[in-house]
């Protein structure tokens, strides 16, 4: 496999709702959220995780886009000619959760999987931040993770994804390797953000163990296109948050187009969970809270700017868990978290991770206080 580029170009600006008109519900739930939240408050609850120290556990992936220009159908063959351009390559998967919370919290812990071979092992620990405390567990026989998008470079629209990846779960040797690894880690930080992306990191064993050990765990298990139909939220016993996309919750129940809070309903019946999320692209977010005060919280889309939705479930995510843990109320959490989304849409790829400062800003210039 070609050796990984990674080119640093200036940023687009990030989304500004005041260049935006809004819609009817968007401006009917902002008044509503402002006069039961202030400002200050949401901003006192982002300042709070400047204190926490979190983990996260999960597979390390190499976000690695090809980008070209289209000459068009190729004269011999039914596929789009592409001029190359150039190529960038970010962290992702595990990384880059570690990343996005290692700009709010004091100290951010990472357990994560790279392949024995081909492992970018000094790439990844080059582009982690300085506040991430990494350790890794190798897996035999195989590279690590790369998922490499070719798009055309105008309108950043992708054309194919080509996955450099060994699925086969860790052997029984490994999985021991990985449990003792796991042991100190979980007594030592009080929150662990699971990222389960279903590429082999992690067995029913290992699954246990964390829902058993962690203290607060928050969990992710993503349904992508190389494992659909064979991984879903239930190989979790129990979690304290639970934060999926509307596609991996309808998978887990069997419900193609039910209504969302029923299937939320049958989720919550089968894992034992104190919250959960519910990311619907375009249709914003869904926020329910069991442990016996069953309350639901819709939030629209507060995205101006959709560039690549390609990690921007994982920024979500992280900022999420780490609200929850703090005790910031769910419905403040949700819209907090679309909030972290509408600028990770912005962004291509994980190339920039969502700041403070980003956030901060566009909070005010949103709720109308610059």
């Amino acid at each position: 496999m070609p050796s990984i580029m990674l080119i640093y170009e200036p940023m687009d600006q990030l989304p500004n709702n005041s260049y935006y008109p809004k819609s009817d519900e968007v401006s009917s739930y902002l008044k509503q959220f402002s006069g039961k939240y202030s400002l200050d408050y949401v901003l006192k609850s982002i300042e709070g995780l400047s204190s926490l120290k979190a983990l996260v556990i999960g597979e390390a992936i190499i976000d690695d886009y090809h980008f070209g220009n289209i000459l068009g159908k190729s004269a011999k063959e039914p596929i789009i000619a592409l001029r190359y351009a150039r190529e960038e390559s970010y962290l992702g998967g595990a990384l880059a959760i570690a990343n996005h919370l290692a700009g709010f919290c004091q100290e951010v812990g990472l357990l994560a999987m790279l392949g024995e071979k081909d492992s970018q092992e000094k790439f990844v620990r080059r582009h982690l931040k300085k506040n991430i405390k990494p350790a890794f567990v190798y897996k035999e026989h195989s590279p690590t993770i790369v998922k490499r998008r070719f798009l055309e470079d105008s309108t950043f629209r992708k054309l194919l994804e080509l996955y450099f990846i060994n699925s086969n779960n860790l052997n029984d040797r490994q999985t021991k390797a990985l449990i003792k690894k796991l042991k100190p880690l979980l007594s030592r930080y009080d929150l662990v953000i699971c990222a389960d992306f279903g590429h082999g990191m992690f067995n029913s064993y290992s699954r246990d163990f964390v829902s058993k050990k962690a203290k607060f765990l928050s969990v992710n298990a993503q349904a992508n296109a190389e494992n659909f139909g064979y991984h879903t939220i239930s190989s979790y016993p129990r979690a304290d948050l639970l934060c999926l996309d509307e596609r991996e919750i309808r998978l887990e129940h069997q419900d193609k187009s039910g209504d969302i809070d029923d299937v939320a309903k049958g989720v919550f019946n089968k894992i034992k969970a104190n919250y959960m999320i519910v990311t619907r692209g375009a249709s914003g977010s869904v926020g329910y809270q069991g442990n016996g005060r069953r309350k639901i919280f819709r939030v629209p889309s507060l995205a101006t700017k959709d560039i690549d939705r390609v990690g921007a479930g994982d920024a979500f995510f992280a900022i999420t868990s780490a609200l929850i843990y703090n005790n910031v109320p769910l419905e403040a959490v949700c819209f907090i978290g679309n909030m972290v989304g509408a600028i990770a849409v912005s962004i291509i790829g994980n190339k920039k991770s969502v700041t403070k400062k980003d956030l901060v800003d566009f909070i005010k210039n949103t709720l109308g206080q610059p």
